[in-house]
């Protein structure tokens, strides 16, 4: 069993004993809160923060992230986990963004561009910012993105 696997069935476990009917908002943040989770697991305990990066393209996506401990910023590849987990952990996400795009389509959305999430493990508190413009307009890539964001942060702290 993988380091995702549990989570995974965890949620698939969780979604079956809900009975209430869901509306957009609710389904929209659900795949934003397994995003952080996902992120959680990953990290464990070598987290205070985690930044998570979501690029939604016509002709491509792209999933990242990077957390915070004691004020220093790491790469998803230093929180302690091996590559082939890394892996396993970008490719769950990049399906996720597949999720949150049949979400918004399913009930005739905008579907984002980009989303960056903030989660604040201590104080379990949550921001998400959201964008319609694609990164076309700007000429650039979802990487480019990501590390102009992880640099911005890098530089406040």
């Amino acid at each position: 069993m993988g380091l995702f696997d549990m989570f995974r069935k965890e949620k698939t476990e969780q979604k079956k004993a809900e009975s209430k009917p869901k509306v957009f908002e609710d389904e929209f943040t659900d795949v934003q809160t397994g995003l952080i989770s996902l992120c959680m697991e990953l990290a464990r305990e070598n987290a205070d923060k985690v930044y998570a990066y979501c690029s939604i393209e016509d002709n491509s996506q792209m999933f990242n992230a990077f957390f915070e401990k004691d004020g220093r910023i790491l790469k998803n590849n230093q929180v302690g986990a091996s590559n082939e987990t890394v892996m396993d952990f970008l490719k769950l996400g990049s399906r996720d963004l597949d999720v949150l795009r049949d979400v918004c389509v399913r009930y005739g959305k905008p579907v984002p561009r980009q989303i960056k999430m903030v989660y604040d493990a201590k104080t379990h508190g949550f921001d998400s910012k959201i964008s319609y413009d694609s990164l076309q307009k700007e000429n650039k890539s979802a990487g480019q993105a990501f590390m102009d964001w992880r640099s911005e942060v890098e530089n406040r702290n």
